[in-house]
Parts: C-alpha cells; structure tokens; sequence
C-alpha cells in the first residue's frame, strides 16, 4: 500500500528533498499525520487489537520461513498490537505530548496518535487534485480509489510470487510484476530524492 498511498502523501506534506531540518521535521509531521487520517478513514474502529490474537499464529498454516519462527511471529504480531493500543489511548497521548514538549520524545510522533486529530485541522481533501510528485503530471484520485488500486496491486503480485514458486513462471515474467517499485515514489529506480513536485511547488 505504501507504494500507492506514498505519492500522495509526500505531495500534500509538501516535501522537497532540498528542504533544510527545520522544514523537513515539519513535513515528516504532516506525513504521519496524513497517514493516521488514512488509517481512520478505513478502519472507523475495526482495529487489529480487536480483530486478531496473536496466538493464532500457532494454528495458521504457515510456510517455512528462513529463520523466522512461530514464535517470532507472534511475538511481533504482540508488539504491533502494542503499538496500536498505543496510538489510540488519550493516555498516552497526553504524556507523550508531554515529553515531547520536555525535549524527551520526538515530537513529530504526536502525529500518530488518534486524540492528535481533534487537535490538528489540516485535513486531506475528498477529491484528491495533485501532481505526480516526479513528474508533475496532474492527477486526480480518492482515498477509496487508492485502496482499490494498491489491493489490485497486491493481487496481481502475491499471484505472481506464488506462479513463481510454484514454478510455472520464469523469473522474468515475475518481475514484470513484481518489479521493484519505490515506496516513497511508487515508481522504479524513483527515490525519496527524486521527488520535484508538491502542494509547495
């Protein structure tokens, strides 16, 4: 999803590689907060900590992993949940907060949290207007859209990941599916540091 919703987000948070510290501390900011306002327009509630155990792990039939474990699994299946009980606690939110204005957190992390979106008003658009954040091409998209893109995506990638291992397609052919697209950009051989056009430019 990352390769879908990236463009997007970069191109509204106004980033520009060139931008000194200051700039670019603010822009990371509105990036996570972007990406928390995505996140509660697609789950309204229905949230990992309340929809998965991480035990269930140990009755899924999994494939062999190259040294990754059941146990592993679970273990950063438990650590994910964590985080995301996290984000969403008032508590929590007010004492990071708290160290963030002590110089003891990272303040752009404040973004993250679910309370910091009745504190913040910038706000993405329904209608998604921008420019290709490499090419300056005009676009134009929803969120909804960007999901049903980034899911035909994963379809197609996941099929051809399994022809591949399956052994009825050439390495080749997966590539052309699987071939390498930034996360920042969503285009290959396109890096954070290829990025020419934003909400700023």
């Amino acid at each position: 999803m990352d390769m879908v919703f990236h463009p997007v987000v970069f191109y509204f948070a106004g980033y520009d590689p060139e931008d000194d510290h200051d700039r670019q501390l603010d822009t990371d900011y509105l990036h996570l907060h972007y990406e928390t306002i995505i996140d509660r327009h697609f789950n309204e509630g229905d949230f990992l900590e309340n929809l998965i155990k991480p035990a269930v792990v140990r009755d899924l039939m999994i494939p062999a992993l190259r040294n990754v474990s059941r146990r592993d699994m679970e273990s950063c299946l438990k650590k994910q949940i964590f985080y995301f009980r996290l984000i969403h606690s008032r508590l929590y939110y007010r004492i990071f907060k708290l160290l963030a204005k002590m110089g003891l957190a990272d303040k752009r992390l404040v973004a993250g949290f679910y309370p910091n979106l009745a504190v913040e008003t910038r706000e993405l658009p329904p209608k998604l207007i921008y420019r290709d954040i490499t090419t300056g091409s005009d676009m134009e998209t929803t969120l909804d859209e960007l999901m049903q893109d980034g899911i035909n995506i994963a379809i197609k990638m996941i099929a051809a990941a399994h022809d591949y291992a399956a052994g009825k397609i050439s390495k080749e052919t997966c590539t052309t599916t699987i071939a390498g697209h930034n996360l920042d950009t969503g285009r290959v051989g396109k890096t954070r540091k290829d990025i020419r056009f934003s909400i700023r430019s």
